[in-house]
């Protein structure tokens, strides 16, 4: 549950903010995502600029560029931007200045991914401060051990984070940022987990430290004034790591070395609060770092961000007038809804697109795909799903408010079209208000917030945008043909064979089998499409239908939602 909000207040989280020597026009700050949008090579695309510069037209002040390597041997993901090379410098040049076009700072996240980085991504052997195995997603699932780094070599890497740095600000960014968290080589040198040495790399908290504060030292004399931030994972939840007690310890440590800003963040593949904590799914409350910032905030006097499903514009707001923080980041949120800070600014908060917080953008990642939301269709397909005014404004009949439904109508009504919605059960949402009772959404455990809330965005947008909706109407021939359709879509979803099937999840038992993966799989692969004689009673009738929707399983929602857009795009 979000905190209560007594005030839908947001002006605190649209003042601006002094980072070093530059200044934010707002406190949002964008959390660096690997996107998969950069070329093979690394080079920066037309694709890449897209996404960062759909961000900054929406409003958001500050813009973390995701995780590039200072060196070849670093890189966690393929096609991850790269920042190694001057050969760089001409994209990474473009890619700043459209963001710079519509007023917000942009910055870039430097990292070595240590014994995160498998050799068959960079051909390069796996380095760490000790010898401790790594578990690697990407693709598949490999362990990787990692040879140590010799002293000499400790001095090279860091070097590497320099050169990179004065390399990016060459390009014209505006601040960079180092990180020293989750399960990168910085982070690992912090960590007792990853870090057994016995040298002067190793040992107490000074020790551990020794490499990241080198880094911070090494990038602040390449870069001059330019601001550095550092993000690091405050508290990595997990028993003989990196503790609560360790990280707001660094923090001044950080600032003594040059850090003009400290973004807080939490969790390593350690954790035992859950794998996935630094990107926290929708069964865990918002906000979980933001006791970390505050304490971070009492012993050091820049900035501090906080990041962590603070999605709610109220929520985050809240945090800054109370002193936890300086600034609210958003990575997922920024995925779902490009125009967040826009539609604050506007006083449009119900018009926010919502994160789910389902981790569909990560596993997408995982799996070796470029990354994509459930809900905003339009992720990374910028050009294709632009949205283009009808040619000629039809009127259209939806039957079904499912999200295939739902998306539908929204983008018909966005395009110009006149849009009747027609649902036979007495609220719109179909099956998304039934997800909860599912122990799982594709690979995080569910609740029921979520999706109420994607319901409530679908029901004001498509309101306010002039659909007519209509529930507990059976769309029948004769329903819709009163209508005077010009166009059909048929969002009807599916259902499974035997009436009630849905209802065994209720069983606790079988709510239990039901969070095993493979009978997840069987389990909706039962789901069918719903049998319907309306296509060819309408066809016989000369009004043109069209078909949205997906079956396709645990990622039906994805699916349906791109559907339903792009159905609705195909209406001329």
């Amino acid at each position: 549950m979000i905190p209560p909000q007594p005030t839908r207040t947001v002006g605190k989280l649209l003042e601006p903010i002094q980072i070093g020597r530059v200044r934010a026009r707002n406190r949002v700050l964008m959390t660096p995502m690997t996107t998969r949008f950069a070329d093979a090579d690394g080079s920066v695309t037309g694709q890449l600029i897209a996404h960062y510069e759909a961000r900054a037209r929406g409003g958001t002040g500050t813009i973390i560029v995701e995780l590039s390597s200072p060196h070849p041997s670093g890189a966690h993901r393929r096609r991850e931007v790269g920042i190694h090379s001057d050969r760089y410098i001409g994209g990474l040049s473009r890619l700043a200045e459209r963001v710079h076009r519509h007023g917000a700072l942009v910055g870039i996240q430097i990292g070595h991914a240590g014994a995160h980085a498998r050799p068959d991504v960079t051909g390069y052997p796996a380095v760490a401060p000790s010898s401790t195995p790594h578990t690697v997603h990407e693709t598949d699932i490999r362990k990787v051990r990692p040879r140590p780094l010799a002293k000499d070599e400790i001095e090279e890497c860091v070097g590497w984070y320099a050169e990179a740095a004065a390399r990016v600000v060459r390009a014209g960014f505006d601040l960079v940022e180092i990180q020293g968290g989750h399960d990168y080589l910085i982070k690992q040198f912090l960590s007792p987990l990853d870090n057994t040495r016995q040298d002067e790399f190793g040992g107490d908290l000074e020790g551990r430290a020794r490499f990241g504060l080198a880094v911070v030292a090494a990038v602040r004399s390449a870069i001059g004034s330019t601001p550095i931030s550092f993000r690091y994972s405050v508290d990595e939840f997990a028993r003989g790591g990196f503790s609560r007690d360790d990280g707001v310890k660094l923090a001044p440590m950080l600032c003594a070395a040059g850090c003009d800003l400290i973004s807080v963040s939490g969790g390593s593949a350690n954790a035992t609060l859950t794998p996935s904590t630094n990107t926290t799914p929708m069964a865990y409350p918002p906000g979980l770092f933001v006791p970390l910032a505050e304490e971070v905030r009492r012993r050091v006097t820049v900035p501090v961000a906080v990041a962590n499903r603070i999605h709610d514009p109220v929520y985050g707001n809240d945090v800054i007038a109370a002193g936890k923080a300086d600034m609210i980041g958003l990575g997922r949120a920024l995925l779902a809804d490009p125009d967040w800070v826009l539609k604050v600014e506007a006083g449009q908060l119900d018009r926010i697109r919502p994160c789910l917080a389902c981790n569909t953008c990560t596993d997408h990642l995982k799996y070796g795909r470029p990354i994509r939301c459930v809900v905003n269709p339009s992720l990374g397909r910028d050009a294709e799903l632009a949205l283009r005014p009808a040619r000629e404004p039809r009127t259209v009949a939806i039957v079904g408010a499912g999200p295939a439904g739902m998306a539908a109508a929204l983008r018909a009504a966005e395009r110009g079209h006149r849009v009747v919605l027609l649902e036979e059960a007495k609220d719109i949402g179909g099956r998304l208000l039934q997800i909860p009772r599912a122990p799982y959404f594709q690979s995080v455990r569910t609740a029921a917030e979520p999706f109420e809330r994607l319901v409530a965005y679908f029901r004001t947008s498509i309101l306010d945008d002039g659909v007519e909706v209509r529930t507990a109407v059976p769309a029948t021939s004769a329903v819709v043909q009163e209508l005077r359709p010009d166009v059909v879509v048929l969002a009807e979803g599916a259902r499974y064979p035997v009436p009630g099937l849905l209802r065994l999840l209720d069983v606790p038992g079988l709510r239990a089998l039901a969070g095993i993966q493979r009978f997840r799989k069987v389990f909706f692969k039962l789901l069918r499409p719903r049998p319907t004689t309306l296509i060819d009673e309408l066809e016989q009738l000369g009004i043109a239908t069209r078909t949205a929707g997906d079956r396709s399983g645990s990622r039906g929602v994805e699916a349906a939602i791109l559907s339903g857009t792009q159905t609705a795009d195909g209406i001329e």
